[in-house]
């Protein structure tokens, strides 16, 4: 809520003043578009963005500086009382965004908080003048992950632009957020920087819709605290119970790894995890199908898992095919398309990974059509059903082939997985 003396000051300020004072308090000529309401708007986003005592401070050091008379400076330095500062917990997350795009920006942050997430955020934090770079240099260095609200206009900003360039500079990890639907990676100076990271997509589609005032789907939310929570954990003191259980898929995980003997610290086979190669249009099916391996004791490579934030996204792919014991190649239309997809296919081979290929598209002939064929053509591959998802649940003949063809490469749950298909069988 905005200081009541707030009114009674915007009334006194000129059209030239309040603009000049708004170009001293670090607003853009665009954000001072998007203030319709003059300098009242000025005054009340600057006192509720702001910490209150520096605020309050700040404002008389610019209006002094803008030459107000005596008479008016009494009117204002009396009624200006600042409030007690209150204390600044070092932020997690930095959230680096273009102005127009600050109400969507806000609730993100907002959603954060109560996830146990301290936010830094441009509105909260900035000073004017000469402060202003230092206060972004000081944001990003004292973050631990960078989250960037990419759209249009984000790539097309200069400010926008030197934050990525300072994180990137800093080894900070960055998460790109897709606000917008666009092409990736964007077009222009950010365009060969972003290349190289997964983005989140974080608008709803048509069925995604969740009827609130959330503007990104339900799971990729999810998705982004997964990332973040990569590089730092929650504070719980802050976080509310509605976000505290955010992930089952992830509670699954560690139940299993707490439950199960750990494989022995050895090289070979026995000590590799299962590398789930997928296109991300079957990302459901496939998080079903690596929850079922994890209950038997297997340790999967899983993108969405493993990457974190600002993580390369071809040293991680590389990284996890290299310390795979068998890659299980979930094979569709796209996925043979993908030119990404190619490129795990490709590396497996190279690497001379073993290459289960299971077909999770009706659609899709084998072998694939495209540079896949040559690799995959030689391998016999395992067609589930349509449902796949309900396949993993159920004593399926595809199943018990997976877990055979499988157990070999893992020598110490050898046992454990041929017992089980044989259960099934």
């Amino acid at each position: 809520m905005a200081p009541s003396w707030v009114p009674a000051v915007s009334e006194k300020l000129s059209k030239r003043e309040w603009r000049l004072l708004a170009e001293r308090l670090g607003y853009t000529q665009s954000d001072v578009d998007v203030l319709q309401g003059g300098p009242r708007a000025l005054l009340t986003h600057w006192m509720c963005c702001q910490p209150p005592a520096s605020a309050a401070e700040l404002l008389r050091q610019q209006l002094d500086e803008l030459a107000w008379t005596v008479e008016r400076d009494m009117v204002i330095r009396p009624t200006i009382i600042p409030d007690p500062e209150p204390k600044q917990e070092k932020p997690t997350v930095f959230l680096s965004y273009q102005w127009a795009h600050q109400p969507q920006v806000k609730m993100l942050w907002q959603h954060l908080l109560a996830a146990g997430y301290h936010c830094w955020m441009d509105v909260g934090q900035m000073g004017g003048g000469d402060k202003l770079f230092a206060k972004l240099d000081d944001g990003i260095r004292s973050a631990k992950v960078v989250v960037s609200c990419v759209t249009p206009l984000y790539a097309r900003s200069a400010n926008c632009t030197r934050e990525v360039n300072l994180s990137i500079s800093l080894n900070k990890p960055i998460i790109p957020l897709l606000l917008e639907q666009m092409p990736w990676p964007p077009v222009g100076a950010m365009g060969p920087v972003m290349s190289e990271y997964l983005f989140v997509r974080f608008f709803q589609r048509d069925n995604e819709r969740t009827g609130d005032e959330r503007y990104w789907p339900a799971a990729k939310f999810d998705e982004l605290l997964m990332q973040v929570r990569y590089h730092a954990p929650p504070d719980r003191a802050v976080a509310k119970a509605s976000y505290w259980q955010w992930s089952p898929s992830e509670q699954a995980q560690s139940k299993a790894v707490t439950t199960t003997k750990p494989p022995a610290a050895a090289s070979g086979p026995s000590s590799g995890k299962v590398f789930l190669s997928y296109q991300w249009d079957h990302q459901p099916q496939v998080k079903a199908l690596r929850d079922r391996l994890i209950g038997l004791g297997l340790t999967c490579w899983m993108d969405i898992f493993e990457m974190g934030g600002g993580d390369s996204l071809y040293e991680k792919i590389d990284s996890g095919l290299r310390e795979a014991a068998v890659v299980v190649s979930c094979v569709s239309e796209k996925y043979a398309a993908s030119m990404n997809c190619r490129r795990e296919v490709s590396l497996a081979d190279a690497l001379k990974k073993p290459i289960i290929p299971m077909i999770v598209d009706q659609r899709c002939p084998w072998p694939p059509a495209g540079p896949m064929s040559p690799v995959l053509t030689q391998l016999k591959p395992i067609r589930v059903g349509s449902d796949v998802q309900q396949h993993w649940s159920t004593d399926a003949p595809e199943v018990r082939e997976l877990l055979t063809r499988m157990s070999p490469h893992f020598l110490e749950f050898s046992d454990r997985v041929t017992s089980q298909a044989c259960v099934i069988a």
